[in-house]
């Protein structure tokens, strides 16, 4: 018993000294071929943080075979975890173990017995990380959240309080065992309150609970910084280098704000500001990844100073139709280390003016992956515009069609007395092709600016439905109260084959895009998945900056550094 505690205590202090050392250099905490299990639930399984994390690394540290493994679930609670550490095969050197949300059992009642169950999960993740000799983090789990202004009594303002119970307790516990923790929810409220700073309906969750990438970045980042991620890495046979947990209060980095279009072929400039609110000079170098891209500044700040370090992407590194991506910096000086993280995306804008915008049955795929993959029902979508004018062709070829009737329901069940739910988060009762176009300027295109059953303020969403009329299927279409009846027209151009024309004003040089087909099998909402434009991110159907820019004449790239 007095050699277990002793063995306790002195691994207690290994670990406080590693993570008391956060802000200095050194080395960094991973290590050459190091394989780190991803633990988690639904935020965990669509592995949109790791990715950012696994690229970020690939890029600081091409050679270290570094690699992150999913073991995230949706629905999951903390003991899913542990089995799911208990039952990976694999040798691992790390785990990183994110829980809590469904832990709640998203019911604000029998707190005490939440968290003591919590609690025991918990320890049962560090026996069994102990019993593989691998370390194990526990990351701090994103809150519910719907908007900066949440009422007292909202949904998710109590269901939130219990998860600050569950997160307090494993606060403690961590603290008691000597367990590192990585606050990646104080890393996403950060980068939430900047977006709330330009728009107070901006939401990282529209859903209330599954971040989306720019607040899939923010924790990315958090995580990255705590590694020490531009540091060089441990020996594979030596201790490991501090966990930076800590963040310095007098060195700070940021990335300005800008939004802009450019030429396909131009290059797109950024600039980071390091400032020095310490008493003392700093020297050393700034560190920046973005679209897999490194840059690299050597800064010299003074005393109660900033620097400014600008560098220019070139359009050739961005390699997709669009992206949401972090942007990591590192400071690194000689007895120095302070990193954070912001927020780049950009879109390819097509001149749908001079060339329809085409898309094909093989351009959507459904919400979750199917065992067997089903064709979409819609194709050779042709989009064109001509100033405030859209035209769109398509071809609805359903073999088994499921008819509209006079109303349907919503995803709680709750009537709606059209043929069509126009705030539906992912179906409808009967098939439907739903169009969505983006009409905001590009300083707010792409934003979530409203929960998930809602459309953001700007974008204009329609839906085309079939009725069964005298034994015939007639399309018909169903608009917004937002835009004139006339504004929007659907016209036959043969068997199958339908025209949409809309009215409508885009605010700035391009307009947003996006198709939704709906396939159902019976009357009933959500009875089948949804076909979504490629890219969608699991979880959340209708992502506004996946959406397909339409310019006129000119092609370009829109971006955006910031939120």
């Amino acid at each position: 018993m007095q050699l277990h505690i002793a063995f306790k205590i002195l691994a207690q202090a290994i670990l406080l000294s590693a993570v008391c050392n956060s802000g200095m250099a050194g080395n960094a905490y991973l290590r050459p071929n190091d394989r780190v299990l991803c633990a988690g639930d639904s935020i965990t399984a669509p592995g949109t943080y790791e990715n950012y994390v696994q690229e970020t690394l690939r890029v600081l540290y091409p050679e270290a075979n570094v690699t992150l493994v999913n073991l995230g679930s949706g629905g999951k609670g903390a003991d899913f975890g542990v089995k799911s550490l208990e039952l990976v095969k694999e040798p691992a050197t790390l785990a990183l173990f994110m829980f809590g949300v469904n832990d709640t059992g998203w019911r604000p009642i029998n707190l005490d017995e939440k968290v003591a169950k919590f609690v025991s999960e918990l320890k049962k993740a560090v026996a069994v990380a102990q019993s593989k000799q691998y370390p194990i983090i526990f990351l701090r789990e994103t809150h519910f959240s719907h908007g900066a202004n949440p009422a007292p009594d909202a949904f998710e303002v109590k269901v939130t309080g219990v998860l600050d119970k569950l997160e307090e307790a494993q606060s403690a516990f961590a603290a008691e065992q000597g367990v590192p923790m990585i606050d990646v929810r104080g890393a996403y409220h950060r980068a939430l309150g900047k977006a709330w700073s330009k728009d107070p309906a901006y939401e990282f969750t529209p859903d209330i609970i599954h971040p989306a990438p720019a607040g899939q970045a923010a924790m990315a980042c958090e995580i990255l910084s705590a590694f020490g991620a531009g540091l060089p890495l441990s020996p594979a046979d030596g201790p490991r280098g501090a966990l930076q947990i800590q963040r310095a209060k007098d060195l700070t980095l940021s990335l300005t704000d800008a939004v802009n279009v450019i030429a396909p072929d131009g290059t797109i400039p950024f600039t980071v500001a390091v400032q020095n609110q310490g008493g003392k000079e700093e020297v050393g170098k700034l560190l920046v990844v973005l679209a897999g891209q490194k840059f690299e500044k050597r800064l010299h700040l003074k005393a109660g100073g900033t620097a400014k370090a600008s560098f220019a992407l070139p359009a050739s590194a961005l390699a997709n139709r669009y992206d949401t991506t972090p942007v990591y910096m590192a400071f690194v000086g000689k007895a120095r280390f302070v990193a954070d993280g912001g927020l780049f995306y950009y879109s390819r804008i097509q001149a749908a003016g001079k060339t329809p915008c085409s898309l094909t049955s093989s351009s959507f795929a459904t919400l979750h992956p199917e065992k067997t993959p089903r064709i979409c029902p819609v194709s050779d979508i042709r989009v064109q515009r001509s100033g405030e004018s859209f035209t769109i062709d398509f071809t609805w070829n359903d073999t088994t069609p499921v008819f509209a009737q006079p109303e349907c329901k919503d995803y709680a069940g709750n009537i709606v007395n059209t043929p069509l739910n126009l705030n539906s988060r992912d179906g409808q009762s009967c098939d439907a092709v739903e169009f969505f176009l983006d009409l905001r300027s590009v300083e707010s295109i792409g934003r979530w600016t409203s929960n998930i059953d809602a459309n953001p303020p700007g974008i204009l969403r329609l839906g085309v439905y079939q009725e069964l009329v005298d034994n015939n299927s007639v399309a018909k279409i169903l608009t917004q109260p937002a835009i004139s009846t006339d504004a929007a027209t659907l016209t036959a151009q043969g068997e199958h084959r339908y025209r949409l024309s809309v009215r409508a004003k885009a605010a700035g040089p391009c307009a947003g895009f996006s198709v939704r087909v709906i396939d159902n099998t019976i009357f009933k909402t959500d009875s089948t998945q949804v076909f979504l434009l490629e890219g969608y991110p699991q979880y959340l159907g209708k992502e506004p900056m996946t959406f397909v820019q339409l310019g006129e004449k000119e092609e370009g790239i829109l971006y955006r550094f910031g939120y």
